[in-house]
């Protein structure tokens, strides 16, 4: 039979590992944990930084090129009606360079919106030959022997 000594020591042993686990699971609970932030060494916060500060160049530059765009198109929307309401060889001598500079335009246009983003060299090289190309349109269209006479 089981002796009322052999019971007591059961419980007392029970009781004993039930007073650990309890002690040592709320010591897991209380610990703060690790954020992945904190395990972060300088030089991946570094990088990070940068990745940001490249991102919002990057959507800086979008943007401004998308308002330049839409300036592009103003300014080319105005030299088609001028043109529409002058002579056949005035219009017909205006009608192709203000088409090639819509063509170009609308280029510019899909050229931004379909850039993908790869790391900062390609970006730099985007950058340079898009703006270039800007600079061409824009000072073709503010040309003083393209414009047109109203």
């Amino acid at each position: 039979m089981i002796s009322a000594c052999n019971i007591t020591k059961s419980i007392l042993v029970y009781a004993a590992c039930f007073v650990i686990i309890m002690s040592t699971s709320c010591q897991l609970f209380t610990q703060r944990p690790e954020s992945s932030e904190d395990r972060l060494t300088a030089t991946e916060k570094k990088i990070i930084q940068a990745h940001y500060a490249h991102v919002a160049e990057v959507i800086k530059f979008k943007k401004a090129a998308t308002a330049r765009i839409a300036v592009n198109e103003k300014i080319i929307n105005e030299y088609k009606i001028s043109i529409s309401n002058k002579s056949k060889s005035y219009t017909a001598e205006y009608k192709e360079p203000i088409s090639v500079l819509d063509r170009k335009n609308c280029a510019m246009k899909k050229r931004m919106s379909e850039y993908k983003e790869g790391g900062s060299k390609e970006w730099l090289l985007f950058k340079k030959e898009f703006s270039i190309d800007m600079e061409a349109i824009g000072k073709s269209l503010n040309d003083s022997t393209f414009a047109v006479n109203n």
